[in-house]
């Protein structure tokens, strides 16, 4: 059985390595943790656990993608370079205000076993005690979860479903692209609104408290890798390096990670967006529905 993400554009040799790789995963749980063998490695420095690269809608996770294929040397099953969606994107209706729908954490960790080490994926995954199971029984699985302002993600929406081709793929998405632009600023809001509500974001926010999560925000990210400050030893990026258990800080991060992904709205300004661009009515109507308690639970004041 091929591997979940299979294209044509697998060559032979990637195939190889992955059968090599899960070998040599398969051989470590019967060595000594001190055995050569165990040490072997095609990219000396680089990561043989399998990543997820988990971030809230909106919230930089191709741009998380990306730097995580840097630092780990890891092949990404979600590629943008072929407009694939990321392999675990679920649509925000299966979220409910008391639970989420049962099928979905049983996908997901279905989906985590078919993973090769030396692999990894994007994924939008709300908190579900039977994925955080999962990763507390596999280890060799790290899970790094991407957070954003929520004000900042509502305005990110808005933009990429109103103005970015790379949305209207499908009939439906087409068609909400076609009423987005037919109606104003405020109501494209309300129905990201309807769509996002309190609850929606409160579910992912429970990562935040999982000892077997790495969870950074969008903003420090961002910011270190614009100014490309990666000598501090309690960087961001050396933070991920110690996470995955990599040793190659000589190699540096390029900012080519930055605006590669085909949901990349290419605006410069990523922080604060929302000051300009929510009306009054929608930043009441915003604090009426308790955002502003759900978006302290990330650390943001609103």
């Amino acid at each position: 059985m091929k591997p979940l993400g299979w294209s044509i554009e697998m060559n032979i040799i990637d195939l190889y390595r992955y059968r090599v790789k899960k070998a040599l995963s398969l051989a470590s749980l019967f060595l000594p943790s001190n055995y050569p063998f165990n040490k072997f490695s095609f990219n000396q420095g680089y990561s043989y656990n399998t990543i997820i690269g988990n971030a809230i809608p909106k919230s930089g996770t191709y741009l998380l993608e990306s730097l995580l294929r840097e630092i780990s040397g890891c092949n990404s099953l979600s590629s943008a370079s072929d407009n694939r969606t990321h392999i675990l994107l679920h649509s925000y209706q299966t979220i409910k205000p008391d639970s989420i729908l049962f099928e979905y954490p049983l996908h997901a960790t279905r989906t985590f076993s078919k993973l090769f080490p030396g692999q990894s994926c994007a994924a939008h995954i709300p908190y579900d005690a039977r994925v955080a199971q999962f990763f507390e029984a596999n280890k060799n699985y790290k899970h790094i979860f991407m957070y954003r302002d929520i004000r900042d993600v509502l305005v990110s929406y808005v933009n990429f479903v109103t103005n970015s081709p790379n949305f209207a793929q499908h009939r439906a998405t087409k068609r909400q692209q076609q009423v987005y632009k037919s109606i104003n600023e405020d109501q494209r809001f309300l129905d990201a609104m309807e769509r996002m509500p309190p609850h929606f974001f409160k579910q992912f926010s429970i990562w935040l408290f999982d000892e077997n999560t790495l969870s950074i925000s969008f903003e420090s990210l961002y910011n270190e890798l614009v100014n490309l400050d990666d000598s501090k030893d309690d960087s961001i990026v050396n933070n991920i390096r110690s996470f995955l258990g990599v040793d190659n800080s000589d190699i540096s991060i390029s900012k080519n990670v930055l605006g590669r992904g085909h949901t990349s709205s290419g605006n410069k300004d990523k922080f604060g967006q929302y000051k300009d661009k929510l009306s009054i009515n929608i930043k009441e109507e915003y604090c009426r529905r308790g955002y502003p308690e759900v978006n302290s639970l990330f650390g943001y004041n609103s």
